[in-house]
C-alpha cells in the first residue's frame, strides 16, 4: 500500500510542471535550513517571547535526537531500495541519504513549525499560526511527493514531533513551578546522552549489500546520528547556565530588539558554516560532529542571550530617568 501510494505520487509528478517538484524541494530543503531556526525560534527566543522561543527550541531538539534514537534502532532502508520501481526526486537524495523510518524532516518541521504555529495561535487573529502549520502540512507532503519516505516514515516523524512538543510543554512549565531541580535535570541529561552515545557506537547494524555494494554505511549513519547528541548536550548545559546565571528579558523596546536581532544573527550563521571546519581540523570528524551541534544550540541559548543581557545594560544606561 505505501509503495502504491508513492507509486501514484510519482505519476502525478511526472505529469506536472517541473516548477511543482522544484518548489517541493525548496519547501523541504529550507525546513531543515538555518534561517528557518533563525527565523522562528532564535528571533521568539532572542528578541520577542522568550519562554515561547523557549518551547520551540526544546521541541525542535527533542524531536530531532527522539527521531535519530528511532531511526538507527530500527535502520528501515529508503523506499527505493525496497521497490526499484520507486525513482526519487534527484535533488531530494542529497537530504535522504542513510535509513528511512522515521522522516528526521517531518519529526523537525513539527518540532519547529508547528510548535512555533501552537505557541503563537492566539496572535494576529492566528494568521501567522495558520501559516506556520500549512507549511508544516507543506514539508510533511513533500518527503512523500518527492519520493523519499513512506507514508508511514511521516506521520511517525510527525507523531515524534508532537511528542516532543508535548514532552517540551511539560518539562517547562514544571521548572517554572519549581517542581524539579535544574541540577538534577542536567546530570539527568549527561547522563541520557552519555548512554546515547555508547549505543549508537555499541549497537549492530544491518550490512546488506547489492551488486557488491553496501547500502547504507552504518559508520556514515553513526557519525549523522551524533549531531543531535551534541544538540541535546548544547540545548541542556545553555539552558542551565542561562536559567542560574544570564537570565535574560525580552522585556525591552523595539529598538532592542531589532539591534538584539542584528548582532547575535551572525554569530548563528558563524556557528553553523565557520565554526565546524575550525573544529573539524582539531578534533577530527567524530568529534567534530558532536561538538559543532553542541556550539550551535548553546550559542542560541546560551550565548546569544548574554549578548542581549549586556545589550539590555548598555540601553538602561542611556535611559532617561524618571522623576
Amino acid at each position: 500500500m505505501d509503495i502504491s501510494y508513492l507509486l501514484w505520487l510519482q505519476d502525478i509528478r511526472k505529469r506536472l510542471h517541473p516548477a511543482w517538484e522544484l518548489g517541493f524541494n525548496a519547501v523541504s530543503d529550507w525546513s531543515l535550513s538555518v534561517y528557518a531556526v533563525l527565523l522562528i525560534p532564535c528571533l521568539l527566543y532572542w528578541c520577542l517571547d522568550k519562554r515561547k522561543g523557549q518551547l520551540v527550541i526544546f521541541s525542535y531538539v527533542g524531536a530531532r535526537f527522539i527521531n535519530a534514537v528511532l531511526k538507527l534502532s530500527v535502520c528501515c532502508y529508503r523506499p527505493w531500495i525496497r521497490d526499484s520501481r520507486v525513482i526519487p526526486s534527484p535533488r531530494a537524495l542529497g537530504g535522504a541519504g542513510g535509513y528511512s523510518f522515521p522522516s528526521g524532516h517531518a519529526s523537525s518541521g513539527v518540532g519547529l513549525f508547528a510548535s512555533a504555529g501552537w505557541t503563537l495561535r492566539q496572535s494576529c487573529a492566528g494568521l501567522l499560526s495558520t501559516v506556520l502549520w500549512t507549511f508544516t502540512i507543506l514539508v510533511l507532503f513533500s518527503r512523500n511527493f518527492l519520493g523519499v519516505h513512506t507514508p508511514q516514515d511521516v506521520v511517525v516523524g510527525t507523531g515524534v514531533g508532537v511528542l516532543a512538543i508535548y514532552l517540551s510543554g511539560r518539562f517547562l512549565a514544571r521548572m517554572e513551578d519549581g517542581g524539579s531541580s535544574d541540577a538534577l535535570v542536567l546530570l539527568a541529561a549527561a547522563a541520557v546522552t552519555a548512554l546515547t552515545l555508547l549505543y549508537f557506537v555499541a549497537k549492530p547494524y544491518p550490512t546488506d549489500y547489492v551488486d557488491g555494494q553496501l547500502l547504507v554505511d552504518p559508520a556514515a549513519m553513526q557519525l549523522s546520528s551524533l549531531k543531535q547528541v551534541g544538540e541535546l548536550a548544547g540545548l541542556i548545559a545553555g539552558w542551565f547556565i542561562e536559567r542560574r546565571w544570564v537570565r535574560f528579558s525580552t522585556a525591552c523596546t523595539a529598538a532592542e530588539k531589532l539591534l538584539r536581532f542584528v548582532l547575535c544573527a551572525p554569530g548563528l550563521l558563524w556557528a553553523e558554516r565557520i565554526a565546524p571546519r575550525l573544529i573539524r581540523s582539531v578534533l577530527g570528524a567524530r568529534g567534530s560532529v558532536i561538538t559543532s551541534r553542541f556550539v550551535f544550540v548553546f550559542y542560541i541559548v546560551c550565548i546569544a542571550p548574554c549578548i542581549c543581557r549586556l545589550l539590555h545594560g548598555i540601553f538602561a544606561r542611556f535611559q532617561p530617568r524618571r522623576g
